[in-house]
């Protein structure tokens, strides 16, 4: 098991331990850290594999940047994304982004009808306030929707895979949110 954070918040699935890597706005991300090996001394157990940890950009001074995004593919693929970002000259910042993604139907290479449904939010929000290079806070908020339908395997013989025709469903519900203070003592270290 490998734990994953967001900004030092994990974003592994409580009931399977997977990533939703779909959830993460690419616009966001300033740099992604990797820790190999163990580290549960650090992070616990969900870190026997090693920790990922995805860093999000902060704006620069003064400056705000605005986004959008359509993306189409095969099968009814569609992903809208919203990314919003900005900071004062006094060191409040913020990021807001939001993407959609919706998925439908699609032939398989044997030209059978698959019935699959994807349809998924996700909502990013975080607010801060910098002093100089010493201290910072900041609120963050993230949230995940998603509803799904994938083809309900009757059963299956050697390894052919007999569909009933029928769609079985789902849907998750994830949110997290979190404050962080941080402040530099020093810079010097000896």
């Amino acid at each position: 098991r490998t734990l994953v954070l967001f900004d030092g918040i994990p974003i592994n699935t409580s009931d399977e331990g997977s990533v939703n890597w779909n959830s993460i706005h690419i616009d966001n991300v300033q740099r992604i850290e990797v820790f190999k090996g163990p580290g549960s001394s650090l992070y616990g157990n969900s870190a026997m594999g090693g920790v990922i940890n995805i860093i999000t950009r902060k704006p620069a001074a003064g400056q705000s940047r605005t986004s959008v995004t359509g993306i189409w593919g095969s099968a009814g693929a569609q992903t809208y994304r919203f990314y919003n970002s900005g900071r004062t000259p006094a060191g409040f910042y913020w990021t807001a982004a939001a993407q959609k993604e919706k998925m439908g139907n699609y032939d398989d290479g044997a030209g059978n009808k698959v019935f699959n449904r994807l349809d998924g939010e996700t909502y990013d929000v975080q607010l801060g306030k910098t002093w100089q290079d010493k201290a910072e806070v900041a609120l963050s908020l993230h949230r995940y929707l998603l509803d799904y339908g994938f083809p309900d395997i009757g059963y299956r013989f050697y390894d052919q895979a007999y569909y009933t025709g029928k769609m079985g469903t789902g849907s998750k519900d994830e949110t997290r949110y979190a404050a962080r203070f941080k402040y530099k003592f020093t810079d010097r270290l000896q």
